[in-house]
């Protein structure tokens, strides 16, 4: 605690979020946004990130040239999200199949 009393907003938000349990959620949201960083522009043109559920980042391509790429450099670009993020948020990719993206587009 500060010696004025007084707490940033930030920190204030942290300790309700984490009192809620919402800040592993908010930290897997939040590594979305470092995907093309990590991936690289012309990957991130390609792969789209869908979601993250429980450390798992989720990745959408019709390009079996970009998802070869994608899967070869999976741990580097993992590691990259992670850096990022300042958080061990994500453990694995994987691919959303054609199946789900279509069973996505009937709902």
């Amino acid at each position: 605690m500060p010696r004025d009393g007084w707490h940033t907003l930030d920190s204030v938000l942290n300790r309700v979020m984490e009192a809620f349990g919402l800040s592993d959620g908010l930290k897997e949201q939040r590594s979305l946004g470092y995907w093309e960083q990590a991936a690289g522009e012309k990957i991130a043109a390609r792969v789209r990130a869908v979601r993250v559920q429980k450390g798992v980042l989720w990745v959408s391509t019709d390009s079996p040239h970009h998802a070869t790429e994608v899967s070869l450099r999976k741990q580097q670009i993992m590691d990259a999200i992670n850096e990022a993020s300042g958080a061990d948020v994500i453990r694995d990719i994987r691919f959303v199949g054609a199946w789900e993206r279509r069973k996505g587009r009937e709902r």
